[in-house]
């Protein structure tokens, strides 16, 4: 199995990619001119389509692909498998940043552009879950003490509950609220003691790392003032 890369003027194949397996899916994001590919040997490719060559390799699943996708900035690419895993894919370090493990396969996954949520569906399940981005609400600038990293953390799917169902789930989505707060709270304390805004670990000792902040964060910064005025 192979891709081709074509030129849309010419007509002619710029660039050829072989594979020994075929292919489950492919997800092209515009903004980096990269190419991810997940193929039946549950091996992750990232291609350089403007250098025309591989760049990265991810390896972690242990059964069927099931879906791919790219953050909004390209520096992340989430894929989910019927192994119960979404993983989530640090291309510029080029190592697996977060896994979690869940009991039904996730089917689907597409994160938001504001990279705040996940949207996912599972077998068995008629609905789409979503799921909170914990940088966003914890204020942390180092990830690397909120992530697992290579680790698999078993999560259980969001809460579901209807307009019946609400009067006896109220006291237990309070605990696990209180129980969530409290978490978040405790690992920005633990983290940000004694560490400056300035100490940031580099992410790649070549690279200069500008800001760990989600996005989400700091791009309302340019209409700040338009913020003020309307407020």
């Amino acid at each position: 199995m192979h891709i081709k890369v074509w030129n849309f003027k010419s007509g002619e194949v710029k660039s050829r990619w072989s594979v020994g397996s075929p292919f489950v899916k492919i997800q092209f994001h515009r903004g980096n001119g990269l190419l991810a590919t997940i193929s039946d040997d549950l091996v992750l490719r990232v291609y350089d389509v403007i250098a025309a060559r591989l760049v990265r390799t991810f390896r972690g699943h242990n059964d069927r692909v099931t879906d791919l996708c790219f953050s909004e900035d390209g520096k992340w690419i989430l894929s989910s498998a019927m192994d119960g895993t979404i993983r989530i894919w640090d291309v510029v370090s080029a190592k697996q940043l977060d896994a979690m493990h869940v009991a039904e396969p996730v089917t689907s996954l597409s994160l938001s552009p504001t990279m705040d949520m996940l949207a996912t569906t599972h077998v068995g399940h008629i609905g789409i879950y979503l799921w909170g981005n914990r940088l966003l609400y914890s204020g942390i600038l180092d990830y690397g003490s909120v992530v697992s990293g290579e680790k698999v953390v078993e999560v259980l799917l969001p809460m579901v509950s209807s307009a019946d169902e609400h009067s006896n789930n109220n006291e237990d989505e309070e605990c696990i609220k209180e129980s969530t707060v409290q978490e978040i709270q405790k690992n920005s304390e633990t983290s940000l003691e004694g560490e400056l805004l300035g100490m940031c670990p580099q992410i790649m000792p070549d690279m200069v790392t500008l800001s760990l902040l989600p996005k989400a964060q700091w791009q309302s910064l340019v209409n700040l003032d338009i913020i003020k005025v309307l407020t």
